[in-house]
């Protein structure tokens, strides 16, 4: 790679993180949960996502929630492969996790969440 070219693919790569980091000051979550049906497993994972938001993004997320069986093409269209899948699309990067959301540990660090301090 050229001076010029690692110039360009720095500063590009600087632009990014500093939207990034931009999306995250801003404090607002966009997040999708994909689920299939009514099923224990869809709506275990909905209430739980539902009661971490509250509790730790209150006020700061926009959360959807897509049945699949509702909405078939969505699973295409989002690239969805399994469910419950929760994708955060804002702040940027876009984060998938797959699975029951039962492990709060998984939910913050997919969603880029710093783990709450125990006082």
């Amino acid at each position: 790679m050229g001076g010029v070219e690692a110039m360009t693919t720095t500063r590009t790569a600087l632009q990014s993180l500093e939207a990034a980091a931009a999306d995250m000051q801003s404090g607002i979550f966009k997040l999708t949960l994909y689920v299939a049906g009514a099923n224990p497993r869809s709506t275990r994972a909905i209430e739980k996502v539902r009661r971490f938001c509250d509790a730790y993004l209150a006020n700061r997320h926009d959360l959807d929630i897509v049945d699949l069986y509702e909405h078939p093409g969505s699973a295409r269209s989002a690239g969805i492969i399994a469910v419950p899948t929760l994708v955060r699309e804002l702040p940027a990067p876009v984060r998938k996790l797959i699975g029951d959301m039962r492990d709060e540990t998984s939910l913050f660090a997919s969603l880029g969440i710093p783990l709450p301090v125990a006082q």
